[in-house]
């Protein structure tokens, strides 16, 4: 195994099955990588602990650690947006967000983004721009801001699809406005850090690299992925892909010299990080046929593994070149993915569990669990926490033990 995937796992705690266990308190996890602990090497065995109903249907993602779970919804009359926190082992709803949000989007009106825990308090963002810090225990609002009335944000067309990311402190936003397309926000009361102009947000969630000693953000607007100083704000490098009008919906995946990225136009592509700490024009290597709309690619040892109507390894250190391809019915719409150890756990749009064992040269399902119940339709990312899977059905979330 690689250095990337060895810096990829973490360890929380152990579990009666010997198992690390895992947090999950932000969109793709405690590193924002998609990675869990290492799951135990026995096929799984799904159980509903519980299932706890919420308002409406949505597509945010859930966050979850040992103490809270926290889910987005819309009010029934669909003018607010809607936030429910659940205590992790019995589902009982331990308080509720609710503000007046209105507006018009295609795909539902539901925040699009995944809450962020952060012990005492969570920030929580919805589709049209509202963002709030709130208290764990309470759920009493600490600060709360809004990206187009106070920082000058454009709504872009699917609304804010991003998830707040931590750096260094302080929180990382995407307002899209001409004066104020990025900034850092105090988490103590929500004011402006620094902040750059630019363009519209895109859809993918900023991250982090630590490159020719230089700590970025690295982010898409509408026209280019960039990269911008974690201490100034500062944009250091643009890059244009060839084909235009990309939504930029899967996030950055960041080694250690270089950075993968997946659009619909473009295709699945690798650029190197040259001398200056910025990515050079030109891809290493590309694949075209190989384009996520929505879905962001996960790394495993040298392979990126990339769920596209099937699922399919590319040789990080060949050109991505394909290894090997898992075609199943279960995987012809949208997933999420989940890697833990050497398998990795896919949570598809049908509402099917597989459990994949990767090799250097294959992949095989050893694991098939259909969930049932409202999940059938499920868009929004899973939370793993504490070998509990809390998935949002169209009108629940439920808690599933793993094994």
């Amino acid at each position: 195994m690689t250095s990337v995937a060895c810096a990829l796992i973490f360890t929380v705690a152990s579990s009666a099955h010997g198992q690390e266990l895992t947090t999950w308190p932000g969109f793709r996890g405690e590193r924002g990588d998609g990675h869990a602990a290492p799951f135990p090497q026995t096929p799984f065995q799904p159980k509903l602990v519980w299932r706890a109903a919420l308002p409406t249907q949505g597509v945010g993602g859930v966050a979850a650690n040992s103490d809270f779970v926290i889910a987005s919804s819309r009010s029934e009359d669909d003018k607010g947006d809607v936030f429910v926190c659940f205590d992790p082992v019995t589902g009982v709803e331990l308080w509720r967000l609710s503000y007046e949000a209105i507006g018009q989007l295609d795909y539902g009106n539901s925040p699009r983004s995944t809450p962020l825990l952060h012990d005492p308090y969570v920030f929580l963002l919805g589709a049209f721009g509202d963002l709030k810090c709130v208290d764990l225990d309470s759920g009493e609002i600490k600060w709360s801001r809004h990206l187009i009335k106070d920082l000058g944000g454009v709504l872009p067309g699917w609304g804010y699809g991003w998830s707040p990311t931590l750096v260094d402190g302080n929180l990382i936003v995407m307002p899209g406005g001409k004066q104020c397309a990025i900034a850092a926000l105090s988490i103590d009361d929500g004011s402006v850090v620094w902040q750059t102009p630019g363009e519209t947000a895109a859809y993918a969630t900023p991250q982090v690299a630590n490159w020719t000693n230089q700590r970025s953000i690295i982010a898409y607007d509408t026209k280019s992925l960039g990269g911008w100083s974690a201490k100034s704000g500062e944009r250091l490098w643009s890059l244009k892909p060839k084909e235009p009008n990309d939504f930029n919906v899967p996030t950055p995946v960041i080694l250690p010299d270089a950075v993968v990225v997946a659009s619909e136009n473009n295709g699945t592509r690798r650029y190197e990080v040259n001398a200056k700490g910025a990515l050079d024009a030109e891809p290493t290597a590309q694949v075209k046929s190989v384009a996520p709309d929505a879905h962001t690619p996960i790394v495993l040892g040298s392979q990126l593994i990339v769920a596209e109507r099937e699922l399919i390894s590319l040789d990080l250190d060949k050109q991505l070149t394909v290894r090997w391809r898992i075609k199943d019915r279960a995987l012809r719409a949208h997933n999420s993915l989940i890697a833990g150890g050497d398998q990795v756990l896919v949570a598809t749009q049908g509402g099917e569990l597989l459990l994949v064992k990767i090799t250097d040269t294959n992949g095989e399902i050893v694991s098939r669990h259909k969930l049932g119940g409202d999940t059938g339709y499920l868009l929004s990312h899973p939370a793993l926490s504490d070998n509990t899977l809390y998935v949002r059905g169209e009108n629940s979330l439920q808690a599933w033990s793993l094994w």
